[in-house]
């Protein structure tokens, strides 16, 4: 425009400004599975297929598999199934091709080419054999002194000295014994002075150096049985990878993604622009991840000829603490809702502190195992909780098992965490999830059900819902049914119920990202006053503007409560009152027959 932009002065104000609402209600749990990974793992919805192969599918032993795909069908999830003492399974890429691991590592955060593990089965104790033998399959390679004992997964501590091509060893403590090794030829025996237990598995652990042929390792990134496969070539200065999935029969299923072409040259490409880089190619991939040996340059490679399946992975215990901590790290697994259904009494404790120290405004639902209505009341009582943020369910139901057509008993808490995103998609978490649906919220839970495992009476659900116990039951007419969605909250009050807890964690939660943080280290002025007053409207008018949900609302931000005194200590006060709306929990009925002489217009008066 040139000398007219030097006479008109344009302002450009957008006051269309929006709170962009995010529905997507992100669940949270640690399962018990086959396999899978201890730190979650991030699940967007629908991946049924997903869940399957990184968890297995859903059995009787299992059932925490199914409540997952049933909460996915509709909304994402941070998932994993951690465990203790497990090992990692893998191949080693080498000159003379690939071979799969020895025994399987206990970790591989510190990986070192020199000093590979290497664990083999020495024995199995059987009470009365104290003499183990064996031959060291890679004793060519041993790191001089470094063998040790694993006896029922502890690790003996062997004291060790060397006398020429021999060592010797010597234990103390509750495995006391002593033996051999000659480092010529890998053979080695241990005499225990008492007898190992009947089963009780004696392996043998010690490192190798491969500094100078491994130019990679292929790790399963869980410990857990492998049930995987690879077959790699050579050329072009490029490693081919196929990658299999092993069946239970013992053929081998190529993946859908496969083959993989990968560089070691960190930074390359293809020649599309594509990165190749192997590190980059498998970085989040569920069935392998890549170590590199830095040191050693590619020189010749024999390509494999058949497929060379990852070993020495063990599935190891599951551990509820292990898993659940992880969410402890609420930027990194931000979760609105908390389930399981394994009825363990640590998954209550683990709970209660996420939702008082970490993630203070999800919800937590947790099934109780499967016990009576008396055993429930009491377990329950022995919880000695005080935390309106977390909710109990009592009884197990029969489920159909798509996958083998057979079934099993769970409680179906995956359906109750997806009554419970709906109640966040359709109303703000401000209904109760209980009873028939309304808008496709409520308490009933669908079908794929064939009986409950118990059939309280009615006495006895009204004694599990007086105990803040929210029952399922199998209604003849309205079929799978939560009847109750009462909190873990002492005193009776509008937060015993998980509807209006739900409704003020999403609000407080919502002022708390998308409008508080805007204003620290702003001024406390007029301006900034009425621009968080209306955010903070805005974000209200919806439960507002939803029946049901909210009798009024006051949002106060103003001169008044930041008069000067507020102002000169730095601070700066919103503040939110409302009153909710209550739920009909008893209806009275009154049916009245008048007499002939009463007219219509004399009823209820």
């Amino acid at each position: 425009m040139g000398l007219i932009d030097t006479r008109i002065t344009v302002n450009l104000e957008d006051r269309s400004q929006t709170i962009l609402e995010d529905l997507s209600y992100v669940g949270g749990t640690n399962i018990r599975a086959l396999k899978g990974p201890d730190e979650p793992v991030l699940i967007f919805p629908k991946q049924e297929k997903l869940i399957t192969q990184m968890f297995g599918t859903p059995t009787s032993t299992y059932t925490d598999v199914w409540n997952l795909i049933e909460y996915n069908k509709n909304y994402p999830v941070y998932a994993c199934s951690a465990t203790v003492g497990g090992r990692y399974g893998g191949v080693l890429v080498t000159k003379t091709g690939t071979e799969a691991f020895t025994g399987g590592f206990t970790t591989i955060d510190s990986i070192s080419f020199s000093a590979l593990q290497n664990i083999e089965i020495l024995g199995t104790g059987d009470a009365s054999t104290t003499t183990f033998t064996a031959s060291l399959s890679n004793y060519l390679d041993y790191n001089a002194e470094t063998v040790d004992l694993i006896v029922n997964g502890t690790a003996v501590s062997l004291t060790v000295s060397t006398l020429g091509v021999t060592e010797t060893l010597t234990a103390t403590g509750i495995y006391a014994g002593s033996g051999t090794l000659n480092t010529s030829t890998g053979d080695l025996s241990f005499t225990f002075d008492t007898a190992p237990a009947n089963n009780v598995t004696i392996e043998v652990t010690y490192t190798i150096d491969r500094s100078d042929d491994v130019y990679f390792l292929l790790y399963n990134p869980y410990r857990e049985a492998d049930d995987t496969a690879v077959l790699i070539t050579y050329a072009s200065n490029l490693f081919t990878i196929k990658l299999y999935d092993v069946n239970s029969d013992g053929t081998y299923t190529e993946i859908q993604a496969s083959p993989f072409p990968v560089s070691l040259t960190e930074g390359s490409k293809d020649g599309f622009g594509i990165n190749n880089y192997i590190g980059d190619v498998f970085q989040d991939s569920h069935y392998i991840r890549p170590i590199i040996n830095t040191a050693l340059a590619v020189t010749t490679f024999v390509d494999d000829t058949v497929q060379i399946e990852l070993d020495g992975g063990t599935r190891g215990t599951h551990s509820i603490t292990t898993g659940y901590n992880y969410f402890q790290q609420a930027e990194k697994y931000p979760v609105d809702l908390f389930f399981d259904g394994s009825g363990e009494a640590d998954v209550i404790t683990v709970f209660d502190s996420l939702s008082k120290n970490y993630q203070k405004y999800a919800t937590y639902i947790f099934g109780l195992p499967l016990e009576s209505v008396s055993n429930a009341l009491t377990t329950v009582s022995g919880y000695s909780l005080n935390n309106n943020n977390i909710k109990v369910y009592w009884n197990y139901m029969q489920i159909k098992n798509t996958y083998t057509d057979g079934t099993f008993y769970a409680c179906p808490i995956g359906r109750i965490a997806y009554n419970h995103g709906k109640n966040r998609e359709n109303f703000y978490s401000g209904r109760q999830v209980s009873w028939i649906n309304e808008n496709e919220v409520g308490g009933q839970l669908g079908t794929g059900f064939i009986r409950a495992y118990y059939s309280p009476l009615p006495s006895e659900v009204t004694q599990l819902e007086n105990a803040n116990i929210n029952p399922i039951v199998f209604h003849p007419v309205y079929g799978v049914m939560v009847t109750n969605d009462a909190t873990q909250q002492t005193i009776t009050s509008d937060y015993s119920d998980g509807g209006h807890v739900g409704l003020r964690n999403y609000l407080v939660n919502t002022i708390l990202q998308d409008v508080l943080p805007f204003q620290i280290d702003k001024p406390n002025d007029t301006e900034h006053r009425n621009n968080v007053r209306s955010q903070v409207e805005l974000i209200m008018s919806g439960p507002s503007a939803t029946p049901g949900l909210l009798n009024w609302y006051v949002v106060k931000c103003d001169e008044e409560n930041n008069n000067a005194t507020v102002r000169a200590k730095k601070q700066f006060i919103i503040e939110v009152a409302v009153q909710f709306t209550p739920f009909s929990k008893t209806i009275v009925f009154n049916f009245i027959n008048y007499g002939q002489t009463v007219e219509v217009n004399e009823a209820f008066v």
